[in-house]
């Protein structure tokens, strides 16, 4: 019994087999004739930025370069779901070599736009034809693990700092050191100590909206949530002259005005009744 059944399975296998060679596969046809376009493009282009692509066409058959006059060329781009986006005519410039400028607002979404150049002799003989694509990032660079790690890392020592800054501003007094009546016994400086750390709460928010927002640009194909981080962090890096200049004022009145004042009579045995910056 055990035989036939490993009989029976190695001649399943056998005609499996067969069968898969059997069928047709995808082959890329080389011709030995025709025109070679060689080219060596850049994969990633910044977002909404011009790029120029140079290629050459040669002749296979006796390696000559060819130019306006002896071939016509066109190139193709369409973005990732196959809508063309431009279609043009090369341009022949010196030295051999052929160039296509594609408009930046062509790059405005952050996906694969994929390219070709065609070109023919002008008499119709032969032709070529050469295929790639461009991936566009936010910045123009390939993001890697490593540096997706820093950056995560980055964000969350950032965010970090950020709580542990939070949870010790928590812990300073509010107010002067006051007795059981309420009456003003001393002066707390540790009191100041509050607002610097609330306007370094403030950086650290806008760094971590600045470090979001690059985030979202870099690996969201959808842009309005990076947009909106964006435009935010901007509105908040504005505020911080204003914040440091009202700040300084605040401190100045409260330390050299109201604290100057309650020492003052501290010092002569009065001791002011509330809890009084």
């Amino acid at each position: 019994m055990n035989k036939n059944f490993f009989l029976l399975f190695a001649l399943l296998i056998f005609f499996s087999l067969n069968f898969i060679s059997a069928v047709p596969k995808n082959v890329a046809i080389v011709f030995d004739e025709g025109l070679e376009i060689s080219t060596s493009p850049q994969v990633y282009l910044t977002q909404n930025e011009d790029y120029r692509i140079n290629f050459f066409v040669q002749n296979k058959t006796d390696g000559a370069f060819l130019n306006n006059i002896t071939a016509a060329c066109r190139f193709y781009m369409a973005d990732s779901s196959g809508e063309v986006l431009v279609t043009m005519n090369s341009h022949y410039l010196l030295d051999g070599y052929w160039s296509d400028l594609i408009g930046g607002g062509n790059f405005s979404n952050i996906s694969i736009y994929n390219y070709g150049v065609a070109c023919e002799e002008q008499q119709g003989v032969v032709g070529g034809s050469y295929v790639g694509y461009f991936e566009v990032t936010y910045t123009g660079k390939e993001i890697s693990s490593p540096q997706s790690l820093l950056y995560l890392a980055l964000f969350g020592i950032i965010l970090f700092t950020f709580i542990i800054v939070l949870l010790g501003i928590d812990k300073l007094p509010k107010y002067n050191k006051t007795d059981e009546e309420g009456k003003i016994m001393s002066i707390t400086l540790l009191k100041y100590l509050r607002p610097v750390l609330w306007f370094v709460e403030w950086i650290l928010f806008i760094a971590i909206l600045y470090i979001s927002s690059n985030l979202a640009f870099a690996y969201l194909n959808e842009q309005l949530f990076a947009n909106m981080l964006l435009v935010l962090f901007k509105v908040c890096f504005r505020f911080v002259s204003v914040i440091v200049i009202v700040w300084i004022i605040w401190i100045y009145v409260k330390m050299f005005q109201g604290d100057k004042g309650i020492k003052q009579l501290i010092e002569r045995g009065i001791y002011p009744q509330g809890r009084i910056w």
